[in-house]
This record gives C-alpha cells, structure tokens and sequence, in this order.
C-alpha cells in the first residue's frame, strides 16, 4: 500500500459532552506521530458549517498543555455546528454544500478526515466516504461515536454516555434527598434526554442501594406507561415507605405511542406534566428536577474509565486512517465484564446509519418493576468507574482548556482574489 501524505482534519458536531474532547485530545496526540504522512493537523470551528466557511484552525500551534487539558474539559472545544446535510433529500442545496466541501478539502490537501459526533454526523460520514471514491479524490473518513444518550448504534456503548449515567445516578440520589428535606411524604421526578432511547434514564438505578432505595420507577421511550397504573404504583410506594422516586426520559410515550400525558395535562415538559398529574390524582406533593444538559457537561461527576475509553478511540481513530481504513466507525467491544475490559474495533459506517439506533435491550428489563434486571445492572456499573485528575486553580475551580484558535489561511478566498499573471515576456503583437 502506498502512502498517502496529505493534512488531517478533525470535525466535532452535534453539541458536546465530558468526553468529546478526550477523543479530540487522542486524535491531535497521534496524529502528530505520523509526520511523515500527516503534515498539518486542522480543526473545523463549529463542526462542518465550519468547513463550508473555509474556518480551520491550526491545531499544531496549540500548547502541549492544551492539548492535555482537553482530556477533562467538556464541552466541544472546537465548537460543534448544527449544519445537517440531508442527502436523501436530493436538492439543489445539498450538491451545492458538498461540492463546496470538497472544494475546501482538496484546496487544503486534506486526506484524512476524522469526525466526532451523534447519529447523524455517522450518516454525513459515510456519505462524504462515498461521495469521495465517486470523485476519485482519495480520503480516508474514520467516524468517532459521542452519545450521552448511548443512542448509538454498533457499539457497546458510546463515550460520553458513562459520564452521563454517573451524573444522573448522583442526581437521582440527590433529589429523593431535597424532597425529603421537604418533611412530608412526596415523589421526586428526575427527567433526563433520552428522546428515542431509555438506556440514560435506566442507568438511574446504579444509584439504588436497596430495595427501599431511589429510584423506585424508570419510564424510558421504548415502553408505553400507562399514566392510571403508574399513579397508583407511586401512591403505594409512597405509602409505604414515606417517599417515592421517579426517573422519566423526555421521549417516553403512552401504550397508544402518544407523548406521556401530553392529551391530559398542560405542562412544558413530561416531568411537569407528571408532577401535576400526580397531584391531581392522587394528592402528594411531586418535585421536579430537570436534568437537562447538565449529564452531558458535568465535568465534576466524569466517568474516568469514559474518559480514557474516549481518548483511546480517538488516537485509533487516526491509526486505522494512517492503516488505510475509510467508511469506518470505531466501536466499543465488550471483551468481559469482570473484570470490565473493552477493546476497540471498526464498523462499517453503512451498519451503523441502517440501524439507525441503538435501542434499550426489553429482555433487560423487569417490566413489572420498571427497572433493569441485576444483569443490565451489573453491564452498566463498570462504566462509571474511576475519578479523573482535574486540576484545581487558586479558588478551588477547574482549569479547563482552551483553544488559542489561530486560523488556517482562506485559501478558496485567497485564490479567488489572486489577480490573474501576466506572461513574464509577452510576445510583441502584429500589426494588422
């Protein structure tokens, strides 16, 4: 196999999480090992819309520092965009965005092409391998999965998503505790993301000690929850024990596949609408806490065995690009649970985009209870493991990195402007 000598550009899309930047961290650390294939090291500012505006910055001038640092900072330090190319729509628009991105690729001799993102930035990925073979222009696409939702297809599970668990599970503990606090039987409602996929609102239970332990109930998008049956459940439990706890997934539906109480109380988000339910119902006191994006930035509550999983796909991301692989996914493999080891490995990007996404395993789950089976439980325990050096400034706050973002010179924008030569030694025109 010949070696492909050329730039490397690495693309982080679809919003952020504790680990994103680990797996930036890995792809600009090994990327720089292979000097003799990688002469440049790019990053996209707000992911492929960044691409599109001709927005790279040189990654090769940040600190070393930086770079270290990147492996405990949430968020998606190179921005992460919400350009979204639909290709199944066939416009006018889409050809014209991806014959721009090809042209900002080829201008800057950009060969390997490593992205970070969700569902969605697979599907781009792919799309961008294919449409470079058809253009001849050789590329080698290698996708990194990030999911705090773990909605990711291919994969044991996704970076991004232990981290997530570990802080709902805090969250879940956290608030039976302010409820109680309230002196007076009562529910507490956590709701957490989870549009298409329960597996982060079924993760609530690592924070269940016991049986009399928070939470008592999981309502996730792939079971329909009749709102009758549950309202009584949760009376008996606080009935007997003084206090029940609810997690509840933003996408989870009736039996009819309706959104949860949507038809019978106005609300703002499912947990209101239970809380309001509840009390309606059967007269307790309900407390909600939205979780929102807090699981996906928490950088305090990381998963150290999530952060060092993330950093290690990135660098074998660029590993398997420098190999010859494109059209690939690095996924997380499941060698054994304990002693907990995953070893990574590739999926064709094609499997991962026709699965389209990664559902709660129902074999896996106590449908009388509302909660995982001890198996599912014992699967997801290893993943919050460990605490993660963060380092502390004078005030007791983490240090986190930042980017200094010097960017790649415009070179569609320079060529555009170029003034067009003139021969060196014209030829003397004939007179007529």
């Amino acid at each position: 196999m010949s070696v492909l000598v050329g730039n490397l550009l690495v693309v982080q899309t679809g919003g952020g999480t504790c680990a994103a930047n680990a797996s930036l961290a890995g792809v600009i650390t090994q990327a720089g090992r292979y000097p003799e294939s990688i002469e440049e090291i790019y990053g996209s500012l707000n992911g492929f819309t960044g691409i599109l505006e001709g927005r790279l910055i040189d990654l090769q001038e940040e600190q070393q520092s930086t770079i270290r640092a990147l492996r405990h900072t949430p968020g998606a330090a190179l921005g992460a965009g919400s350009l979204t190319l639909d290709f199944n729509a066939d416009s006018a628009l889409v050809a014209q965005q991806t014959t721009a991105l090809f042209r900002v690729l080829e201008a800057n001799n950009v060969r390997f092409l490593i992205t970070i993102g969700g569902m969605r930035t697979m599907e781009i990925s792919r799309r961008l391998h294919e449409l470079a073979r058809q253009r001849g222009y050789d590329l080698r696409v290698i996708a990194i999965p990030k999911s705090a939702t773990n909605d990711i297809p291919g994969t044991d599970h996704s970076p991004g998503f232990g981290s997530a668990a570990r802080v709902v599970a805090h969250t879940v503990r956290e608030a039976e505790l302010d409820m109680l606090g309230h002196g007076e039987p009562g529910c507490s409602i956590v709701e957490v993301p989870g549009r298409l996929s329960g597996w982060l609102a079924m993760s609530a239970a690592l924070a269940r000690r016991g049986p009399d332990e928070a939470p008592d109930f999981i309502l996730v998008p792939e079971l329909g929850v009749d709102e009758n049956a549950l309202v009584q459940h949760i009376q008996a439990t606080i009935e007997r024990r003084g206090a029940c706890s609810v997690v509840v997934a933003d996408g989870v539906r009736n039996p009819q596949g309706r959104p949860f109480l949507a038809e019978t109380v106005q609300a703002d988000s499912v947990g209101r609408r239970l809380a309001e339910f509840i009390g309606e119902s059967i007269g307790y006191p309900a407390y909600v806490y939205e979780a929102g994006r807090l699981p996906f930035h928490a950088a305090r509550l990381a998963s150290d065995t999530d952060l060092k999983e993330a950093y290690e796909l990135g660098r074998d991301a660029v590993r398997s690009a420098i190999n010859g692989q494109s059209g690939f996914m690095l996924k997380l493999k499941r060698e054994s649970t304990s002693p907990y080891k995953c070893t990574n490995s590739l999926v064709l990007l094609e499997d991962v985009v026709r699965a389209r996404y990664n559902r709660l395993p129902l074999d896996q789950v106590d449908l009388a209870r509302l909660q995982p089976t001890e198996g599912l439980r014992q699967h997801l325990l290893p993943l919050i493991q460990g605490d993660p050096e963060v380092p502390l400034d004078e005030n007791g706050l983490p240090e986190f990195a930042q980017l200094n973002k010097v960017l790649v010179e415009d070179l569609i924008q320079a060529l555009e402007e170029e003034p067009p030569t003139e021969p060196a030694n014209p030829e003397p025109t004939q007179a007529a």
